[in-house]
Parts: C-alpha cells; sequence; structure tokens
C-alpha cells in the first residue's frame, strides 16, 4: 500500500509538473528571441549568452544520453554473450553443428542490438535536433552587425 502511495504522488507530481517546465521553456525561448531583438546592447548579449548556454545544455544532455545508451547495449551484448558461451551441445548436434549455432545465436543478438542502437541513436538525435530548433532559428533569424562598437541585430 505504502508503495502505491508513493508512486500515486510521483505520477501527481509529474502530472503537475510537466506543463510548468513546458511553459518556462516557451517563457526562455519567447524572452530570448524579445531580447536578441532588442536596441539595447545588454540586453542582446543577455540573450545570446542564454541561448549559447541553452544549447550547450542540450548538447550535453545528449551526449550523455548517448553514453547511457552505448553502455546499455554493450552490458546486454556482453550478458548475452556469456550466457550463449554457457550453453551446452544438444544429444543431436555435432560438435560442428554446435559451432554454427553458436555463431548464430551470436549473430543474432548482435543484429538485436544493433537495431536497439539505431532505434535509440535516431530517437535520441531527433529529440535533440527538436531541442535546439528553437534556439538555433532565433540565431538564424537574428543578423548581428558591429557598428561603431554597438551591436544591431
Amino acid at each position: 500500500m505504502q508503495h502505491l502511495r508513493k508512486a500515486i504522488f510521483i505520477l501527481l507530481l509529474c502530472l503537475f509538473l510537466a506543463p510548468l517546465l513546458a511553459a518556462q521553456g516557451a517563457k526562455d525561448i519567447q524572452e530570448s528571441h524579445e531580447g536578441i531583438n532588442s536596441s539595447d546592447v545588454a540586453t542582446v548579449m543577455k540573450s545570446l549568452h542564454f541561448i549559447e548556454n541553452k544549447l550547450k545544455e542540450i548538447d550535453l544532455t545528449y551526449d550523455q544520453e548517448m553514453k547511457v545508451l552505448e553502455s546499455r547495449i554493450i552490458e546486454s551484448y556482453f550478458e548475452e554473450s556469456l550466457y550463449i558461451d554457457t550453453l551446452e551441445p544438444e544429444i543431436w548436434e555435432t560438435d560442428a553443428e554446435f559451432e554454427e549455432r553458436i555463431e548464430r545465436e551470436k549473430l543474432q543478438i548482435w543484429e538485436v542490438l544493433k537495431r536497439q542502437y539505431q532505434d535509440g541513436y535516431e530517437q535520441l538525435l531527433q529529440e535533440w535536433a527538436s531541442e535546439r530548433q528553437p534556439y538555433e532559428a532565433i540565431f538564424r533569424g537574428c543578423n548581428i552587425v558591429c557598428v561603431n562598437g554597438n551591436l544591431l541585430c
């Protein structure tokens, strides 16, 4: 019963926080867009700095998630390989047939893990690109020019 209460609490907390986090992200993007178009140099620089830090944060998160994905795939491969190494030949198998079966099983594991890696990579890449897109769009939409020591956007 205690675990159920904790699970319900965490679920409600997530449901409550998700819109707040999304709203904060939208607010950050809007403020950056407004700041980059400001005539105040300090505001423009602050917005540029914020966007640069946000892009670095997104890249760092992506790199960490890729490392987690890679380590999970490697760990799975070693676990499966160790299991296959413990297999014994079936009574009807010759030594050659047993070796062929082991090689087939290892190849199957490799193919499954390769697909899992490719799917995970594509999903992470898509998430990374969609997170970066609004901030990159602000940069692309702004031409910063320095005239007599003043930044103009």
